[in-house]
């Protein structure tokens, strides 16, 4: 979600959901609450269609119904592509603003003006050393675009080509903001909405948290020796 253009910010587990199910007290904390560009809402729930149980199932029904009282969606998602995972962690790596230099960035939107080599056009712009880190910053940020990120991992063949408009996610500084009195009126209008229908909402302060942040990295220690995405093992829910 975080490497979704049109996703502003996001906080884990952001409330706790609590119904009795006609036998005993349940309680349910979606995965995330996710602030879109448009300013809508979305819950999201993260699990795999194969283990996913009844009482997950009931769990996911009343979450979205909830959810639907209050002007937001609800989705429930699978697990991502396992090659798809990799690239976009990789490239989580240059996400901080400190990655995008100049001119290097300037140069690397001119030579990606037409579809090209990573390799090639990185080492066209410059040293690899110094516009590698900056061509990843700029495929995070999706003024550049890779092709097949979904079924081949990064590296030197890999086609990119300057994104549609040569722009994507604007600039924003990162951190965490609390919006002012985001708590108490989420609590208000939860209950108002919901809370005479057996449905009980306990919140937690809901951030809305910028991109999370991370270290601009580049492992190369010579000129020939570049590290790439790898793809690890498949990880099981607990």
């Amino acid at each position: 979600m975080d490497f979704d253009p049109a996703v502003v910010g996001m906080a884990s587990q952001p409330f706790w959901l609590h119904w009795h199910d006609g036998e005993r007290e349940r309680r349910h904390a979606p995965d995330f609450f996710v602030r879109r560009v448009d300013g809508s809402a979305v819950v999201v729930d993260v699990r795999a269609d194969d283990w996913i149980a009844p009482q997950d199932a009931e769990a996911f029904e009343l979450t979205r119904r909830a959810c639907g009282e209050v002007g937001w969606r609800f989705e429930r998602v699978g697990v991502p592509e396992t090659v798809l995972l990799a690239n976009v962690r990789w490239l989580s790596r240059y996400r901080h603003p400190r990655c995008r230099r100049e001119p290097d960035a300037t140069r690397l939107m001119e030579v990606f003006s037409q579809p090209g080599p990573l390799m090639a056009r990185a080492d066209a712009a410059g040293d690899r050393l110094a516009t590698l880190p900056v061509l990843f910053h700029l495929l995070w940020k999706h003024e550049l675009s890779a092709e097949q990120m979904d079924v081949e991992l990064l590296g030197p063949r890999t086609v990119v080509r300057r994104a549609a408009g040569g722009a994507g996610r604007r600039a924003r500084s990162v951190g965490f903001r609390r919006r002012r009195g985001s708590r108490s009126s989420l609590r208000r209008l939860l209950t108002r909405l919901v809370g005479g229908r057996g449905i009980s909402w306990r919140c937690c302060t809901v951030y809305h948290r910028m991109l999370p942040t991370g270290r601009c990295r580049d492992r190369s220690s010579t000129l020939g020796s570049v590290s790439w995405p790898t793809v690890s093992g498949p990880r099981q829910p607990s």
